[in-house]
């Protein structure tokens, strides 16, 4: 199986796709810069943008430097603090409807 995995980092969002059997990236990895304020509604915009690059449209991982704790962000490393209390399941919503923007879904 095949996933675009995406790592949401402090200073860069980068992204591969990855066989999940092997962990082996398939695609090359690319970068784009965390943005500033690192807060829920930015960096919920930059997946549509990492997905577009690898004209991508199967299963999505993505990292995030968090703490998560039945559903809700209870830290926030390197990101916004506007993320702690955030429900996890509402960030991906976001991030989902944004995607479908990309495909036109």
């Amino acid at each position: 199986m095949q996933i675009l995995g995406i790592d949401v980092g402090g200073t860069g969002i980068k992204a591969a796709i990855v066989e999940t059997t092997t962990g082996e990236l398939i695609s090359e990895r690319t970068r784009v810069e965390t943005p500033r304020p690192a807060t829920p509604d930015a960096i919920g915009k930059t997946p549509k943008t990492v997905i577009a690059e690898h004209k991508w449209k199967g299963p999505i991982g993505m990292g995030f430097p968090a703490a998560i704790q039945h559903g809700i962000a209870r830290t926030a490393a390197n990101v916004d603090k506007s993320f702690i209390g955030l429900e996890a399941a509402e960030f991906r919503r976001q991030r989902d409807v944004a995607a479908r923007r990309v495909h036109g879904d």
